[in-house]
């Protein structure tokens, strides 16, 4: 009997060919961006859960604020009481320190290669994270100076099949304090690469022992089991009393524990390691996920309830030569499960194709790995599995409750075959899928546009032609003035000019000063500082609105012999290469926010006050006021800023190429570098890859909203194809009797179109105030971003009215077109 049935669900399938090739391609292709999406979730949130003691391992971070209107919440800390901690909080079991070292010169196997990330630490490193040594004692590893641990890739790489341990790595960017030298790490152990799913990586730790300072650090607590973060959060300003001696320091401190697994997902502080995902990119791809498959289900729902009615005769006759209500509700159970199957089987082929594909579109956002958890999620594509069942069930189900109870007679059986199928419900669904659809229209154009003002309002997004190469250190940069003229030797580079921060980087760093001629008010206000070369805003096409540029950059040398004016900071010569007076320019926001127009800010005497040394930044004056422009992302409001000269804090180099030449002028790069800057390696990127990275999220969510946007759009179609289908042919005499009392074709396709017209207006209706709402939500992210005009929503509602005209079309052309003798001989 079993077999029976799955011939008879075989033969329904195959003889209804369009309606369940819909249904089979609709349902895959929402499965699978379904299963996609559960798998992005699921690798989101696997990050830092592999420490065996994740639920004990707290991040702690320190937000700051002053009278002088500096506020940040940093994701480290530089202060010295940190190493108490240990000492003096009995929650706390183990404490670990990351002191980072950027961009690394170095050297192993005499070969030259820059580190982005390593850190110094100690052999805690290992006791509190789960990252386990490979070769080497956990324990001793990092306990004496000069010793170093090295993953296994970087070991695989640059030692080959030979033990690394005992071997050397050098660091040839070492600053001893009065020159730059080499400095030799002994390899004493190898430790496993560091998971994908973590927030920080490395392939260097080196032994704090190695280092004097008390610098910058990443700090991590290991609690005991039964410690609360609230116990040790609640003695920390009595703590902080006991280790502060400035007490006129204005700095209020507030301490904060992040659990580390919170770290990749819930947090976007201040000088994070690595740029962290967030929950926005989560809940945009969940939604809309469930939208799609909402609008499958809905398309599978209806076509289901619509083949019913279209097959009351075959369920007659079945009726008639014995089948039970039970036999026919398992064949339709068996349809179900055979259109499910083979749907599931093509949204598996469509994963694995279309995987690399989105992996590649997102920046590796949708990480290849991300199929390794498929033995993990089998629960979700089971419910998904039994979901799809159910839906293609239900209305089968509930059809026989209603009109094929036992005691019924065929008689009645044939009454119910005449009756119209519920045409509302089957509407209703129509107009719910086209709301959902709409909405990801509107979010679509909302995303693409505030991507388009983002690259038209930030400055330099539109420098493609742009390299970025980084300065490691003061010795290369104090080759900078020749670089920049051998370089712009090459007729393939344009222009050439320096920046202390990458592009599209957050500034932190903020000073007080010293002028004349403001209100006493001012007087304590704090500056945000950018150390830029004279041809900076000239590079970026930001115009001078008062005074003037900077002059040619004037560099002085200083002999090592000689300690008059010699700038020190913590003991360290900065550079061989100092300006000795300054010339400032100050944006508009500052100039305002000091009370004064930017014709009275130029010329006013200014000096920057730094902390950290007295002969360093020197006094000037203002020659110029430059036209507000962000220095950072839109994500953040334009700070008052004051740019300054000083080349021995630059740390870019920008260049600007021919667009056509592009690969001479890298050639012509890497062959001045190697000839001038001959123990460094060349590090550089496109600033367009630095966009990338500096609005990865916007762009991916708007890459993938509108990707699925369209599989929405085309899923919505089929389903209204399909429908549309089913209901014209319903009104097939309907139509006939109309063409014989004389209706043109026209207007019978205008009558047919004009009901899903309104549906689709319908759905438009509802949609806008729930668009609306979502985009107003994640706008307010950017500090700058675009307004909600009412053409993008008439916009969405008109695309959409015009593609669900465009699908019912043809249906109704042919349905109107058709001789009406053909349409009545069968009534």
């Amino acid at each position: 009997m079993l077999k029976k049935y799955l011939n008879i669900a075989i033969r329904n399938i195959l003889r209804n060919k369009l309606y369940g090739a819909i249904n089979i391609i609709g349902l895959s292709i929402s499965i699978a961006c379904s299963i996609l999406i559960i798998l992005f979730v699921k690798y989101e949130f696997s990050f830092d859960r592999f420490h065996t003691r994740a639920n004990r391992i707290y991040r702690f971070t320190m937000e700051v604020e002053n009278e002088n209107g500096y506020k940040a919440h940093f994701a480290r800390c530089a202060t010295s009481w940190i190493k108490y901690v240990p000492e003096e909080f009995p929650e706390v079991e183990k404490m670990v320190m990351l002191f980072p070292g950027r961009r690394m010169t170095l050297m192993a196997n005499e070969k030259k290669f820059v580190l982005e990330n390593a850190y110094y630490t100690d052999s805690a490193f290992f006791s509190v994270f789960s990252i386990s040594p490979l070769k080497g004692d956990r324990n001793k590893v990092l306990q004496e100076p000069y010793t170093a641990v090295i993953s296994e890739s970087l070991a695989r790489k640059y030692f080959g099949e030979t033990d690394p341990v005992g071997q050397t790595i050098t660091n040839t960017g070492w600053h001893d304090g009065e020159k730059w030298t080499k400095l030799n790490y002994t390899i004493t152990g190898v430790f496993k690469d560091i998971p994908v799913t973590s927030h920080f990586h490395t392939d260097l730790l080196i032994s704090d022992k190695s280092q004097n300072s008390e610098s910058w650090k990443y700090v991590y607590l290991l609690l005991h089991k039964h410690a609360q973060p609230s116990d040790f959060l609640k003695k920390f300003d009595a703590f902080l009393d006991r280790h502060t001696d400035d007490k006129s320091n204005s700095n209020i401190i507030v301490p904060h524990l992040q659990r580390i697994t919170d770290i990749h997902l819930k947090s976007n502080k201040d000088r994070e390691m690595e740029d962290n995902s967030n929950m926005t990119v989560i809940l945009i791809l969940s939604i809309t996920g469930l939208i799609i498959l909402t609008v499958s289900w809905i398309n599978y729902l209806n076509l289901n309830i619509a083949g019913i009615y279209g097959r009351l005769r075959n369920l007659h006759m079945y009726k008639i030569h014995g089948c039970t209500n039970t036999g026919l509700m398992v064949m339709y159970f068996i349809e179900s499960l055979i259109i499910t199957t083979i749907a599931f089987s093509l949204a598996y082929l469509l994963i694995r194709i279309s995987l690399p594909v989105l992996s590649s579109v997102t920046g590796n956002m949708l990480h290849p790995n991300l199929m390794s958890f498929f033995p993990e999620t089998l629960h979700w594509m089971a419910i998904l599995f039994a979901g799809t069942i159910i839906i293609g069930s239900v209305p089968v189900l509930l059809f026989f409750m209603r009109f094929y109870p036992s005691t019924k007679s065929v008689v009645t059986q044939s009454v119910a075959a005449k009756r119209k199928p519920p045409a509302g419900f089957r509407k209703s669904l129509v107009v719910f899928q086209f709301i959902l659809t709409i909405v990801l229209i509107i979010s679509a154009l909302v995303i693409n546009i505030q991507g388009r003002y983002i690259q038209e309002r930030q400055s330099g997004a539109k420098l493609d032609s742009v390299l970025v190469i980084k300065l490691f250190n003061q010795d290369i940069m104090s080759h900078y003035s020749v670089l920049k003229s051998e370089l712009l030797r090459s007729p393939s580079i344009k222009e050439v000019t320096a920046s202390f921060e990458d592009p599209f980087d957050l500034t932190m760093d903020a000073m007080g000063f010293e002028t004349s001629g403001i209100n006493p008010e001012n007087k304590d206000k704090i500056l945000w500082v950018y150390v830029a070369d004279d041809n900076f805003f000239k590079f970026l096409d930001v115009p001078i609105i008062a005074g003037h540029d900077f002059p040619p950059l004037k560099e002085y040398r200083i002999r090592e012999d000689d300690s008059q004016g010699e700038a020190v900071v913590n003991g360290h010569h900065l550079s061989s290469y100092i300006n000795r007076r300054e010339d400032y320019v100050l944006n508009e926001t500052a100039v305002k926010g000091l009370g004064w127009t930017p014709e009275e800010a130029v010329g006013k005497p200014f000096k920057l006050k730094f902390l950290w040394g007295e002969n360093v930044i020197f006094g000037g004056q203002i020659v110029g006021v430059v036209k507000d422009f962000n220095v950072n992302t839109l994500h953040h409001e334009i700070k008052p800023y004051v740019f300054f000269q000083k080349n021995i804090w630059f740390w870019n180099l920008l260049v600007k190429t021919d667009e056509k030449n592009g690969q001479k002028a890298l050639q012509h790069i890497s062959e001045t570098w190697e000839r001038i800057v001959k123990d460094y390696p060349l590090d550089y990127k496109y600033n367009k890859n630095i966009f990338f990275e500096a609005y990865k999220k916007e762009i991916i969510q708007s890459r993938l909203t509108n990707f699925f946007s369209l599989l929405a759009i085309i899923v919505s179609c089929m389903g209204l194809f399909a429908i549309s289908s089913v209901i014209i042919l319903q009104r097939t005499k309907e139509i006939g009797i109309r063409k014989v009392n004389g209706a043109s074709s026209l207007s019978i396709m205008y009558m047919l179109i004009k009901e899903f017209a309104f549906l689709v207006v319908l759905s438009f209706i509802i949609a806008c105030p729930v668009g609306y709402y979502a985009m107003s939500t994640w706008l307010e992210s950017f500090a700058y971003r675009i307004s909600l005009g009412w053409w993008i929503f008439a916009v969405a509602g008109l695309v959409a009215i015009f593609v669900a005209c465009l699908t019912v079309c043809w249906q109704s052309w042919r349905a109107a077109s058709r001789n009406p003798v053909e349409t009545l001989r069968y009534e």
